[in-house]
């Protein structure tokens, strides 16, 4: 019963081990977030604040290995679980819950906190009590509920004598103005993505009548991961204490607030939010401000400046241009207009088109047991990432509660939102369950999901499945279990009695058992 596609490929397997086994895969983001994190504890070590915040005492703390590992995998970055309620101030400082382990990449005010028990890294700004406005801004946010992928979610807030302690998720992000570091340009189709999932994040806030109006290329930040890009709005407090002094948001003004930098509406934002996506393509302002200029030159130079789209081939987005930058503020579409244009869903719709056969494959693909699947990851890593990575955010796309795992009302929803085979549906998720013998409560966790969901045919050739048994094998007759543990990034899960199980307690495979182990799969 439940999975049983390789057995141990001459006996049957204890499906019990299987159901038992956990798994993650570590992915490597631009240089691994755990250098970044140890660069960043080395640097704080040698500079220690003097405030009633958190202390380095003990990096290894009660935190089991297992736990702790999880702090570093992908779906961590992209979309970490949290409560969905309000955050209140705790009366307590942060230190009763967290350990510091160093500072943000890209903004040296933000710590890096690992929870004492669970291990879940988290980020924290001191926001100083003495300040006006921070008290605002504390209060504002306790009333407030924002959960949106694409925002910078806010967990809990606490406190000590002079600071308050904003507790948030962790992203390991850079702000969106190093894209085009040195006048650099980015792609159109990375032009659309990021427009996507702001104007996404924009509509949210709109929805709820808030206005950001201090937006900036700095309000962003992003995550590439392979040309995979996640980009969040980092920046709230500017959305309750406005600085109107801000050189770098009165570059971005649209004509009517040029002189009325305290009108603050939705239309703003949507110019403010068109002009980025101009600048990012450009590489840089679309009119020059030389250096030293004076405010009232600099709103002069902007104030004259004429938009000119006529030279552009691209017709779509000639027209969204035109539409998001009119300087007659009635004429801008608002963010869910402006999300289901044609230069929008050109590129939307080759995605989505990816995510469909994604979920397709869900549907007609063996379930496998858990070493299969953890190799499965490692073609679709070194084979087809772009594949893999679309996997990943689709599962994290199905993870709306944020629990780590997908429960079949979860996953019927994703297959509504991408109109694939409605109406036996339920059915077909139920079967998959039962292969996999999940548990109901437990959910699917995201090396069963993913497995599922990558193009095997494309995947396991030959070619692939005999560069892999030799980096498996390290060049050598047999695969190992120590070896296969140590490409895997394993460390965590108990791969032992399974591959014991495999190889009829040889523990060792040959290319003829791993070559049949993989095509079983197709």
């Amino acid at each position: 019963m439940g999975v049983c596609q390789t057995k141990k490929l001459n006996t049957k397997q204890d499906s019990s081990s299987r159901v038992n086994t956990e798994s993650k895969t570590k992915m490597d983001l631009s240089g691994t977030q755990e250098t970044e994190l140890k660069k960043s504890l080395y640097q704080h070590q040698e500079k220690q604040a003097n405030t009633e915040t958190i202390c380095v005492q003990n990096l290894d703390c009660t935190i089991p290995a297992s736990q702790r590992g999880h702090a570093f995998t992908m779906p961590k970055i992209l979309n970490s679980p949290q409560s969905l309620n309000n955050p209140l101030l705790e009366s307590t400082s942060a230190s009763k819950k967290y350990t510091l382990i160093g500072q943000h990449k890209s903004n040296y005010q933000l710590q890096i906190l690992q929870n004492n028990k669970t291990g879940m890294l988290v980020q924290m700004q001191n926001i100083p009590k003495n300040i006006e406005g921070n008290e605002k801004y504390i209060n504002q946010i306790q009333k407030i509920s924002i959960d949106h992928p694409n925002i910078l979610r806010i967990i809990e807030i606490y406190q000590d004598k002079t600071n308050y302690q904003v507790i948030s998720e962790y992203f390991n992000g850079t702000n969106l103005s190093d894209l085009i570091i040195g006048e650099a340009k980015v792609s159109k189709p990375q032009v659309a993505e990021i427009y996507e999932q702001i104007m996404s994040a924009m509509s949210y806030l709109h929805q709820k009548n808030i206005v950001h109006g201090n937006l900036t290329l700095k309000s962003f930040q992003y995550v590439n991961l392979n040309n995979l890009l996640v980009v969040k709005l980092t920046n709230l407090k500017t959305i309750y204490c406005k600085d109107l002094t801000n050189i770098e948001v009165i570059k971005l003004l649209p004509p009517e607030c040029l002189y009325r930098q305290e009108l603050f509406t939705k239309e703003r934002d949507i110019w403010t939010v068109g002009l980025i996506g101009l600048i990012l393509r450009k590489g840089k302002l679309p009119y020059e401000i030389p250096q030293n200029t004076s405010q009232q030159i600099m709103v002069s130079i902007i104030k004259d400046h004429k938009f000119n789209f006529q030279h552009k081939k691209d017709q779509k987005f000639r027209h969204f241009l035109e539409t998001v930058l009119s300087k007659f503020p009635q004429e801008r579409l608002d963010f869910d207009q402006l999300r289901k244009h044609e230069f929008i869903k050109f590129y939307s719709k080759k995605k989505a088109n990816t995510k469909v056969q994604l979920l397709t494959n869900f549907l007609t693909n063996k379930p496998c047991p858990p070493i299969q699947q953890l190799i499965l990851s490692y073609f679709g890593q070194e084979f087809n990432i772009d594949e893999y990575l679309a996997a990943i955010k689709l599962y994290i796309e199905a993870n709306t509660n944020n629990d780590g795992s997908l429960s079949k009302q979860e996953l019927i929803k994703l297959f509504y939102n991408y109109k694939i085979n409605k109406e036996n549906i339920a059915q077909k998720i139920d079967d998959i369950f039962q292969q996999f013998e999940i548990n109901d409560k437990m959910g699917m966790d995201q090396n069963k999901f993913v497995s599922l969901t990558l193009s095997r045919s494309i995947l396991l050739t030959q070619e692939n499945i005999e560069t892999c048994f030799a980096i498996f094998s390290f060049n050598k007759q047999d695969i190992y279990l120590k070896g296969l543990k140590r490409h895997l990034q394993c460390e965590t899960v108990d791969i032992k009695s399974e591959f014991a199980s495999m190889t009829d307690d040889l523990n060792s495979l040959n290319y003829q058992q791993f070559e049949s182990m993989m095509k079983l799969l197709i």
